[in-house]
């Protein structure tokens, strides 16, 4: 699926000054549909400890039984928000942990948990308090004939699957590790910026804290941009760090940059926020057109892929052309969050099309497996072309699968078999227990298998193939004439510069049997000014030009060579429309359509009296003349010649 267009928008913590009793509210936060079937009993907001709040429901109390780890917690305000939009059920908490908040006397229905943090009071006693939760950006409580239950929202289990298949396999953590065109994190300021912030810091995780910390402390969001009263808008990373503010879009990008830069696997994620500049509540149209207004990021540490959303935790804004840093402490809500309560006011959007993946274990694939000697087991079927399947055999000797999805048993014995299936960098292992008997013996229960030990792969430039088994006869063969036997399935690589290509996965190679899994590969790039490659296998495309990807495949001292050409182009923007003549109080739709780049589409006319254009790319003649039209990608341009008649 392509990347959709971006309508940038941000969602702000709506702050709020409660003098005695008098709140102030300012701005109207986002409202979703729960499911019944969805109920729960406890939740806790948060992995990083110092923010997490854990809530359990019993009979008619709520308990808060963790708070973050600030002073300004030891007080809170909390209530009900009906459907309605009616708040009631108001109390004051505080003292020693944990805090009950009594629900009786509560009307059945639904209602929105508000929960307001003490901020500081002023020389005449009056109390301020910041909201954490407002309105409908709440956890939802539900009151029926039952009792009192807490609800996820509508996007929960969708997040839950695409969450759940985040691959961490070395070839998906290695790419995003990669710079491109928007994550530019070989640029030498990014670099020494990633440096100086973790400076010190020994662990990956804190250093994720750090960065998320620094971007949310030093870039402003640009609301100039966002309601178009500037003509750009810095999205690339390096540009971002460069002007100190941005949308989501370049707050994600500088976030992932800095991480990669210092070796942190970090993903920029497109999806669905509510709040400003979006619907108030979840409806289907955001789930049936993938629509996408928000980017954030996930970062690997410590096992796991991590959440994390800067712009909102961040209070800075640049507004009519003034930076606005805000002198509150930098807040951690939407720093590794549950899947449970990001999903309040998140969706992520399935841009890689894993639906197949997400469903696999609904799958009709046996985990125990009994089949004669000798005899075939079809164990997957109706595979889309876009997902690829590997698989692993303890025992080789025992069992074999065939290309066409088949489970071959060779001779009496257990094995372990892992099937992998991924697209993308998702991924779904589903792990097979095999017993092969005799032809006439009966199939019982599956033994225990004992898995055959790996030898350890030697972590150099040489990238091996390991494809099938040696054969015992290969000291007879001539290698020299097999190698020369092997070749690739392109000649010419096509590549934007900024971009990156995996080669060692999407080149794929015809080898004789006889040779598979023995030899090794080796690859070099002629001239490193327009591409490079590094150990690993990634091509990274500098600047415009040609060169050639040199292959050599050796074994047992002797070595074959193959080229393929790399033809690296600038990245483009053009626009496409019906006619490029339209009349004066007339509009014009005009599409733009982008290679080597992705990101927001700018529009700009040259000559507003003559005729405007949209963020949309809606052209609008106003009078006579000619006007030029230009799209706009990070710094990628493209323009179009209009007249109005």
């Amino acid at each position: 699926m392509g990347r959709k267009k971006r309508k940038i928008a941000k969602t702000c913590l709506c702050y709020f000054l409660v003098c005695l009793i008098s709140f102030l509210c300012i701005a109207d936060m986002p409202s979703y549909k729960a499911k019944a079937s969805e109920a729960i009993k406890s939740v806790h907001t948060s992995f990083y400890e110092k923010e997490n709040i854990a809530i359990s429901i019993k009979n008619e109390m709520l308990y808060f039984t963790k708070l973050p780890d600030r002073n300004s917690f030891s007080k809170i305000k909390v209530s009900l928000y009906s459907e309605g939009g009616k708040k009631s059920n108001e109390k004051t908490l505080s003292g020693s942990m944990p805090y009950c908040y009594n629900l009786s006397g509560v009307q059945n229905g639904t209602y929105y948990l508000q929960l307001y943090y003490m901020t500081k009071q002023d020389d005449q006693g009056r109390t301020y308090y910041l909201s954490y939760w407002y309105q409908k950006s709440g956890i939802v409580l539900v009151k029926d004939s039952s009792g009192w239950s807490i609800l996820n929202a509508t996007p929960y289990e969708k997040n839950k699957e695409i969450f759940s298949i985040r691959s961490n396999s070395g070839e998906v953590l290695d790419y995003f590790l990669q710079p491109d065109y928007m994550v530019d994190s070989e640029n030498s300021q990014i670099v020494s910026t990633a440096k100086s912030i973790t400076k010190g810091i020994t662990n990956d995780y804190d250093k994720v804290v750090a960065v998320h910390d620094w971007v949310a402390k030093n870039i402003c969001y640009d609301y100039d941009g966002l309601y178009g009263r500037t003509d750009e808008v810095e999205y690339i990373a390096s540009d971002v760090l460069k002007s100190k503010k941005s949308v989501c879009q370049g707050f994600a990008d500088l976030s992932a940059a800095l991480l990669r830069a210092v070796n942190i696997p970090t993903r920029v994620v497109d999806g669905y926020a509510l709040g400003i500049g979006s619907t108030s509540e979840w409806t289907d149209d955001i789930f049936d057109n993938e629509t996408i207004n928000h980017a954030w990021n996930e970062a690997y540490v410590d096992g796991r892929w991590i959440i994390f959303d800067a712009t909102w935790d961040s209070g800075n804004a640049y507004e009519n052309g003034s930076y606005k840093f805000s002198d509150s402490e930098v807040s951690y809500q939407y720093f590794d969050p549950t899947i449970e309560v990001f999903s309040s006011t998140h969706y992520i959007v399935d841009e890689e099309g894993t639906e197949f993946l997400n469903q696999l274990s609904d799958n009709d694939l046996d985990e125990n497996i009994s089949l004669y000697e000798g005899s075939k087991k079809k164990i997957f079927n109706e595979v889309p072309d876009d997902i690829a399947v590997k698989w692993e055999i303890a025992n080789e000797e025992v069992v074999d699968i065939t290309k066409d999805g088949n489970l071959k048993g060779m001779v009496p014995g257990s094995s372990e078999v892992k099937l992998i299936f991924s697209k993308g960098n998702c991924m779904k292992t589903i792990n097979l227990k095999v017993n092969v008997v005799e032809q006439g013996s009966s199939l019982e229960t599956i033994k225990a298998p004992t898995p055959t030990p790996k030898e350890d792969k030697d972590d150099t430039e040489e990238i091996a193939c390991t494809n099938a088994p040696v054969d015992s006869k290969q000291e007879e063969l001539d290698i020299e004439d097999l190698l020369e036997q092997i070749s690739p399935n392109m000649t010419r690589v096509d590549l934007y510069c900024g971009g990156n290509m995996y080669v060692s996965k999407q080149l794929l190679y015809y080898v004789p049997d006889e040779i598979s899994g023995q030899f090794k590969v080796r690859y070099k790039i002629e001239n490193p000014q327009i591409a490079t490659i590094n150990s690993s296998g990634w091509i990274s495309a500098k600047k415009q030009g040609k060169t050639n990807l040199i292959i050599t495949y050796q074994q047992d001292g002797y070595e074959s060579k193959d080229k393929v050409s790399i033809s690296v182009k600038n990245a483009n923007v053009s626009i496409s429309c019906a006619t490029k003549t339209i009349k004066k109080g007339k509009s014009l739709s005009l599409q733009s359509k982008s290679q080597g780049i992705k990101g927001t589409v700018k529009w700009k006319s040259s000559n507003t009296k003559v005729a405007t254009v949209s963020k949309t790319g809606k052209v609008k003649g106003k009078k006579k003349g000619t006007a030029k039209i230009t799209a706009t990608i990070g710094k990628v341009k493209g323009c179009v010649q209009l007249k109005v008649k």
